[in-house]
């Protein structure tokens, strides 16, 4: 739903920047060579260019960014030539598409930012096939392209270098508004009304989202101070740092506020105490994001809102409730509204210390800064694994399924219906057709109503305005909007990209009305070729279940082994298997959606997996919650009951990442209200792993 949060998020989010920062260098040069001194061809080998690898230009550290985009360009440069060595030599021209095809594809197997720089030598490929000039015409191409991918290259770093401190601000500000809006969603567990299960749901996709925004942040802000002295960081750099780390406890300190939700509306719904809770928890989500927007415009920020009356009334309640007796009635509830009531208190003094921190000079946190860096700071995504090189690999059968689809496409495009303009049904293959079949079947709905869209309103637009300033304009303004929602709304990206593109066909050759039936023609043929390709050689998600299973069964083994021992966790160590336990939950989850977009024969225990999913979001909070308690009382860690129930919570996660299969004799229940939610947590996943794992691989 589009209103007005989501338009600001937008606005002070990395998209935006990193979209205007890719228009003007894309645009700019090819419009001064264009425009400026008529060389039309030039300027749009430039722009192509550039546009390859600022497609590789995310947020990320300099030095890395800049053996990116220089790999990037590189690689461009020689896919460029290579395709034009195919078509000086007709006999080459199939074995030049194939290749480049095979082996564009295959780069998924280094990572993702290799598969990027695949998509891009298919896409130059794909450009450089409407080239048929003399070999000093190529050439020019080749050396214009080459020069516009080396020149955005420099460009961007420049840019980077320049706004470096924006930048760092923007990541943390987005990760900011992610965390409010976390917040939001645990206001929603306050309010009987809204269905718990809905609210668990909503809850781990907004962690999802912060889980995302977080490692962002460590990738631009920790990458930043790496191998610097920690006395000699600089105020902003200091600054940056504290707040970075500001985020990270807060989120820490309300995923620990995980209570018996379900108990505390059965008691307290008809009283004020859960609204009151309810209004603290949206109170400090919009203060959080008024804190987004004063650092994603370096401003001083401020607290401007109040929570001391929500605070004071939910004290008057408690105390009211503790002269009735509550405690004796019902002391497992009034436990949990009092635990509520107290890290409610604490998130608050961390909202102030996180404004306050937003004119900071020196590391006011008290962790030592090159250790954090050290330890959480993230490497290059660049990898191979030899299992690629197996017919079983996604990658190998994805690299063989492009291929096909790419010479069915080059025969349509050439034998069957040589229009002139069947490029554009190669390129509807290249964008449409992904690894997974559910994205690929995604992707081609998108591509296929975008492009549609697209053409439908740039008739509209070519029938009604004749300002050819205004239809230069808004051919920018559609480059500049394709990059911004390209990671949020690919659907509306497709639609922007498809206007900008007819626009500057209308520029380049103005009576060519009938291009833009010529291009949805195509755009239909390329997605059906892409929908068929997709069915061959498919490697289904539910083949990954297993895997990733495992990976969120060890790390929540370890998370839970560390926080909850029987001396206080390195507070280093609990941070980063905490955030291990998230980014495998993340990627568990991310498999499943991927899951759910195949066919329903092809899925294997969905509903037990997106139960599975819960139980595991909750056990991470369970266990957070249970590290915060012991903490203030240091002493119950080495209690035998503490001690007895967390061992047998370990062994049950064991066992069932071992054999998928829950304890035969299972644990007394503990006296313990977190202890025996704890117990409960840990035997219901194990019972829905033996679950997942017995269910038939359709």
């Amino acid at each position: 739903m589009l209103d007005s949060a989501a338009i600001r998020r937008f606005l002070y989010s990395q998209h935006i920047f990193t979209a205007l920062r890719m228009t003007i260098g894309i645009a700019l040069p090819a419009m001064v060579l264009m425009i400026g001194m008529g060389q039309i061809a030039i300027g749009m080998a430039c722009a192509i260019g550039a546009l390859c690898v600022g497609l590789i230009d995310v947020p990320g550290p300099l030095r890395r960014k800049h053996r990116e985009m220089l790999g990037c360009a590189l690689v461009v440069s020689l896919t460029a030539g290579w395709t034009m060595l195919g078509l000086a030599h007709p006999a080459l021209l199939w074995p030049t598409v194939l290749g480049i095809s095979f082996f564009g594809a295959f780069a998924v197997a280094f990572g993702q930012k290799a598969s990027i720089v695949g998509l891009n030598a298919m896409l130059v490929m794909v450009i450089g096939m409407t080239q048929h000039g003399t070999f000093r015409e190529q050439l020019a191409y080749l050396a214009a392209l080459t020069i516009g991918g080396l020149g955005y290259t420099y460009y961007s770093l420049a840019v980077c270098q320049w706004l470096r401190y924006q930048m760092w601000q923007r990541a943390l500000a987005e990760c900011l508004f992610a965390t409010a809006r976390y917040f939001d969603r645990r206001a929603d567990c306050y309010d009987p009304v809204v269905p718990l299960e809905l609210c668990y749901r909503e809850l781990l996709a907004a962690q999802m989202v912060v889980e995302t925004t977080q490692q962002n942040a460590r990738d631009l802000v920790l990458n930043a101070m790496a191998g610097r002295n920690p006395e000699r960081l600089g105020a902003r750099r200091s600054r940056l740092f504290n707040l970075f780390i500001d985020v990270i406890d807060l989120h820490d300190m309300v995923l620990a506020s995980q209570t018996d939700f379900a108990l505390l509306r059965e008691h307290f719904a008809d009283g004020d105490s859960l609204d009151f809770l309810r209004d603290l928890m949206q109170k400090t989500a919009l203060d959080l994001e008024a804190c987004a927007e004063a650092l994603a415009n370096s401003r001083l920020s401020r607290s401007r809102y109040s929570v001391k009356a929500e605070l004071r009334a939910l004290a008057y309640d408690i105390e009211a409730a503790r002269q009735a007796g509550l405690p004796d009635k019902a002391p497992e509830a009034f436990a949990a509204l009092l635990t509520s009531q107290q890290r409610v208190s604490v998130i608050s003094r961390l909202i102030a210390k996180l404004h306050d921190d937003t004119g900071s000079l020196t590391n006011t946190t008290g962790l030592p800064v090159d250790k954090v860096v050290e330890r959480f700071r993230s490497e290059s995504d660049f990898g191979f694994s030899r299992a690629s090189l197996s017919f079983t690999s996604s990658a190998l059968r994805y690299a063989l399924r492009f291929t096909v689809a790419m010479a069915a496409a080059l025969f349509v495009s050439r034998d069957v219906m040589p229009s002139g303009h069947g490029n554009w049904i190669l390129l509807t293959v290249l964008v449409a057709l992904r690894p997974g079949f559910g994205l690929s079947r995604q992707r081609g709905r998108s591509r296929l109503f975008g492009t549609l869209a697209g053409c439908a309103a740039t008739l509209l637009v070519l029938l009604f305005v004749h300002d050819q300033r205004l239809l230069f304009a808004l051919m920018i303004v559609s480059l500049w909007l394709s990059f911004g929602l390209m990671q949020l709304n690919y659907l509306a990206s497709v639609f922007f990209t498809s206007i900008e593109v007819l626009l500057l066909y209308h520029f380049l050759v103005p009576s060519e009305m009938a291009l833009i039936g010529e291009r949805a023609l195509d755009t239909l043929i390329g997605a059906a070729i892409a929908a068929v390709a997709s069915w061959l050689f498919p490697f289904w998600e539910s083949q990954l279940v297993l895997p990733q299973l495992r990976l969120v069964l060890d790390a929540s083994c370890r998370y839970l082994a560390t926080a909850l021992g029987p001396s206080e966790p390195d507070n280093l160590d609990y941070r980063l298997l905490r955030r291990d336990t998230l980014t495998a939950l993340s990627a568990l989850k991310a498999m499943h959606e991927r899951m759910l977009l195949e066919p329903t024969s092809k899925r294997r225990a969905e509903h037990a997996l997106s139960e599975l999913l819960l139980k595991c979001y909750l056990l991470v909070s369970q266990v957070a919650a249970l590290n915060q308690l012991f903490n203030a009382l240091p002493a119950r860690r080495g209690e035998p009951e503490v001690r007895r129930c967390v061992a047998a919570a370990g062994r049950t996660l064991q066992q069932a990442e071992q054999s998928g299969k829950a304890p035969t004799e299972p644990e007394p229940p503990s006296r313990d209200a977190n202890l025996r939610a704890l117990q409960v947590a840990t035997g219901e996943i194990a019972e829905l792993v033996q679950r997942i794992r017995s269910a038939p691989v359709r």
